[in-house]
C-alpha cells in the first residue's frame, strides 16, 4: 500500500465526498460531521482568496481520500521565509474509531496516514516557499505523536534544522 498527500481537484473531492458520505450510511455513523469537513474542503480548492489548502491522503489509484488535511501557507516578510501549518486530519468514516477498535490492519493504516500527512507537509515546502513548517496536535493522540517524533527528529537532523514544541505545535525551522 502506498498512500501519498495531494491536493484536491474537483474529481477527487466528488469521489471522496460519494465514498464517504456512502461509507458513513452503511456502518450507521452520523454524516454530518463528514459533510461539514467536505464543505470545508470544496470551499478550499484551487483560487480561493485565504491561506488554507484541502490536501488528501490517498492510497495507490482511488480517487477516494482516506483522510482530509488542513494545510496553511502564511507568506511572510522577505523571500523564502513562509510558515506551512498543518492544523488538522480528518479521518474517513472507515477509519473511524468504532471501526478500528479491533481491527489491527485499520490502526496501522492511520498511523500510516498520519506520518504521510506530516512528511507530505514537510515536502510541500518546495510548493509553498516557507523555512518553517508547525504540526499542530489537535488531539492528544497527535499531540503523543508530535511529541515522540521531536525527540526521533532532534536525534536525526538536529545539525540541519531546528525542532521544538511550542505548546502544542511541533515547530521544524530550518537553520
Amino acid at each position: 500500500m502506498t498512500i501519498k498527500l495531494i491536493k484536491f481537484t474537483d474529481a477527487l473531492l466528488a469521489e471522496t465526498t460519494e465514498s464517504w458520505i456512502t461509507s458513513a450510511d452503511n456502518i450507521g455513523i452520523p454524516s454530518l460531521d463528514y459533510e461539514m469537513v467536505l464543505a470545508w474542503a470544496k470551499s478550499h480548492l484551487a483560487n480561493q482568496t485565504d491561506n488554507s489548502h484541502a490536501y488528501g491522503i490517498f492510497e495507490d489509484d482511488d480517487d477516494a481520500a482516506l483522510a482530509i488535511v488542513d494545510i496553511v501557507y502564511t507568506q511572510r516578510p522577505g523571500p523564502d521565509v513562509g510558515w506551512l501549518k498543518m492544523l488538522s486530519i480528518y479521518l474517513s468514516p472507515m477509519l473511524a474509531p468504532s471501526e478500528i477498535e479491533s481491527n489491527t490492519d485499520r490502526l496501522l493504516k492511520v498511523l500510516d496516514i498520519y506520518a504521510e500527512a506530516i512528511i507530505g507537509t514537510i515536502n510541500l515546502t518546495s510548493d509553498h516557499k516557507a523555512r518553517v513548517v508547525k504540526l499542530y496536535g489537535r488531539n492528544d493522540n497527535l499531540l503523543r505523536l508530535l511529541v515522540a517524533l521531536k525527540e526521533r527528529l532532534s536525534a536525526t537532523l538536529n545539525d540541519k534544522c531546528h525542532i521544538k514544541m511550542e505548546g502544542r505545535w511541533l515547530v521544524i525551522a530550518a537553520h
